[in-house]
């Protein structure tokens, strides 16, 4: 045998080797059934409880007891998770009775995979995890006693990997005693990247009243708040109240790094100087941590890692001189590639918007800031006054400046006295943005960035 032979040879036997590898490594892929909800006593919990629907007391018993809300589908993109109806119109909220009894009734939100024109036997209900999940349950409605239930498990690259069943799905009844709703949950040995939840044919649309879930590798959530200031600055006093909540029944390790071009930034936080906060935030509870003076002042930025994404804010507090008491803030928000923020500048009225952007990489970025008009176009060209900038920021770092500092476009009054907008801002690497709306230097209230990427 030549050797281009043999080499061609044992490429395809690699490839045939590969091939067995993937269906022994799928074949070895093994789904259990967890019948018990107190498995998951340490897993992520949603009730739905936080969606926008309302029982209302106008029903009685035998009528249509739901009142429904048509949902996104991405209510929980911050978990990773969509859900949709296969083939089907997006699900709704809804709130489902659980018992019927003399005076008011118990009650429980779920979601629902609305199909439009009436049920579809056999169409099921979806459920994605953008991070896949190594445990999955959930409790079940819109049912009979009777009705086949089942949850098929699929993995990365949408291969099959199991099912589990159960028979009786929850259907409220005229009186009796509070029943837990029925649950059925899934293990699995390798990743699962999609549930999908179906009534066999049942005509029932599905319902799901809690998810539970445990993700196949821990997951940890960053965020940042891109600016954050301590001390004295000049005549004005500057103080930042850190608010943490976590809306989630499960508790989550939090850490909170201040950091300053590339270095920890140690603040006055609690009487101690400390750049690190490290905290177990209990579930739906809120934690708040304020600055109390850094000697000669102190600007940077911080960085936010949970299991949960935790929500946190940035209260400014700042007695400029004589004047009163001032106040504003901004939550803390994900680093994106590219985003927009609403943005104004008015040298009359000394309406300003201040820009802060940190970069959490371990690198020097390059981040272009584009103004945008109220149609999404560009502003007419000036000669010598760019639309755009670059901003060069170093690694572990963050840049603050006023609108009216950034843009060339904005920087001669005479030439721009007003403008209304967005700035785009684009990087190649992941930054976090903020704004602040300002009149003479003061802030009084904040814009939030908007983008669709992580």
């Amino acid at each position: 045998m030549s050797f281009i032979s043999g080499l061609r040879f044992a490429i395809r036997r690699g490839y045939v080797m590969l091939a067995l590898c993937l269906f022994f490594g799928a074949a070895r892929a093994e789904v259990t059934k967890i019948d018990e909800v107190a498995e998951f006593s340490g897993a992520i919990h949603l009730s739905f409880e936080e969606l926008p629907a309302v029982w209302s007391d106008s029903h009685v018993v035998g009528g249509d007891p739901l009142d429904t809300v048509v949902l996104e589908g991405t209510e929980y993109a911050a978990l990773g998770i969509s859900f949709v109806g296969e083939g089907s119109s997006r699900p709704v909220a809804l709130s489902e009775p659980i018992v019927w009894v003399l005076g008011p009734s118990e009650w429980d939100v779920g979601i629902r995979n609305l199909s439009g024109e009436g049920a579809s036997p056999g169409e099921g209900f979806i459920l994605r995890f953008e991070r896949p999940v190594r445990r999955v349950g959930l409790t079940v409605g819109n049912g009979g006693h009777e009705t086949p239930v089942t949850m098929r498990a699929y993995g990365v690259s949408g291969e099959y990997l199991g099912s589990v069943e159960r028979t009786g799905a929850y259907i409220h009844s005229g009186g009796g005693p509070p029943a837990p709703l029925p649950f059925l949950g899934l293990s699995s040995t390798v990743p699962v990247a999609s549930v999908v939840l179906v009534y066999g044919d049942d005509a029932e649309d599905e319902q799901i009243h809690d998810l539970y879930l445990e993700y196949f590798t821990p997951r940890v959530f960053v965020s940042y708040v891109p600016q954050v200031a301590d001390g004295d600055f000049g005549s004005a006093s500057v103080r930042t109240v850190l608010q943490i909540q976590n809306p989630f029944e499960l508790s989550t390790p939090v850490r909170v790094d201040f950091l300053r071009e590339g270095a920890p930034l140690a603040l006055e936080v609690g009487g101690e100087m400390q750049s690190q906060l490290n905290l177990d935030l209990a579930g739906f509870s809120c934690r708040q941590f304020e600055t109390g003076g850094t000697p000669g002042g102190a600007v940077g930025f911080a960085r936010i890692e949970s299991t949960l994404p935790v929500r946190a804010e940035a209260l400014f507090q700042v007695t400029p001189g004589a004047s009163p008491f001032q106040e504003s803030g901004f939550q803390s928000t994900p680093a994106r590639l590219h985003q927009i923020i609403p943005v104004e500048v008015n040298r009359q009225t000394g309406l300003d918007t201040a820009i802060a952007i940190a970069n959490g990489s371990d690198k020097v970025i390059q981040v272009i800031v584009s103004l945008r008009t109220p149609d999404g176009a560009r502003p007419t060209y000036k000669p010598g006054y760019h639309t755009s900038e670059t901003v060069t920021i170093n690694p572990r770092s963050n840049v603050s400046l006023f609108l009216s500092e950034l843009v060339p476009y904005l920087k001669e009054a005479a030439q721009t006295p007003v403008f209304q907008g967005s700035l785009e801002i684009r990087c190649l690497t992941p930054v976090a943005v903020a704004g602040v709306r300002t009149i003479n230097g003061v802030a009084v209230s904040s814009v939030p960035a908007a983008g669709t990427d992580r």
